[in-house]
């Protein structure tokens, strides 16, 4: 199905399956879609699931995976879709057509997500989570922040941008705290300081070890410094092949 028309297509093909009282509560008065609202009587989440949200993602060419349970504190939760797409993975907790996704407590979709980000397994696995009724879309970070709430027929292809990858699903909150830690980070390689590593443990280099005070063969202070600096920029870039897969892990730099 192409991408393009999917919206009117679906919103038509909804439209069909319901009552002319279904139709007129969904689309028009906004009411959360119930069973004695569809032609065919069936669960409310499963059908949005059928005609709605596992359409959008075979268009968008997304891999659905199959469902998986997490352990928590409080038992297991599952997530209604694990789903794979080109470089990237990602959470959906699905919901019926026009569900309060925040509503309060554990059931809601958006503290689904949010909860299911608290875990280690899934913020090592996973880049972002969605809470969605098929109409809406709540993009949420792996810090549990909310990137984005759009709506499937004004909004689709910024839905459409985040979920393929073609834009990073992190807040600005979020931005800002990762710059503020690689910054910290980078200072104190180079120069000596405190800084926390991705576990948020907090990590001292001293001013001794430092990269800055390890340069040999120079006395020059701005020279050590300029060495250190384009040393660093180089290693992070190998680490940034290596973690595309455009350079194996074994790989050794020669610096010249």
């Amino acid at each position: 199905m192409n991408p393009a028309n999917i919206v009117d297509y679906l919103i038509k093909d909804i439209k069909e399956r319901l009552t002319l009282d279904g139709k007129n509560k969904v689309f028009e008065e906004g009411k959360e879609l119930r069973s004695e609202f569809m032609n065919e009587k069936v669960e409310p989440e499963a059908f949005t699931r059928e005609f709605m949200i596992d359409k959008i993602l075979d268009a968008l060419r997304l891999e659905k995976l199959p469902e998986k349970s997490f352990e928590t504190p409080s038992g297991y939760r599952s997530v209604d879709y694990g789903i794979k797409g080109k470089g990237h993975m990602f959470l959906i907790e699905a919901k019926p057509l026009n569900a309060d996704l925040f509503e309060k407590g554990k059931e809601g979709a958006v503290n689904q997500i949010k909860g299911l980000f608290k875990l280690a397994e899934v913020k090592e696995n996973y880049d972002f989570g969605v809470a969605s009724d098929g109409l809406r879309w709540v993009f949420i970070d792996k810090r549990g922040k909310i990137v984005d709430d759009l709506k499937l027929v004004e909004d689709f292809e910024k839905i459409k941008e985040f979920s393929v990858g073609k834009e990073r699903v992190v807040s600005a909150e979020t931005e800002e705290e990762i710059s503020k830690k690689f910054y910290d980070w980078y200072n104190a390689l180079l120069h000596g300081g405190r800084y926390k590593d991705h576990k948020n443990k907090l990590k001292t280099v001293s001013e001794a070890d430092c990269l800055v005070s390890n340069v040999r063969g120079v006395t020059d202070l701005d020279e050590k410094e300029q060495i250190a600096q384009v040393v660093m920029n180089r290693l992070i870039f190998i680490k940034f092949l290596q973690s595309k897969g455009i350079i194996g892990e074994d790989y050794t730099p020669i610096f010249v």
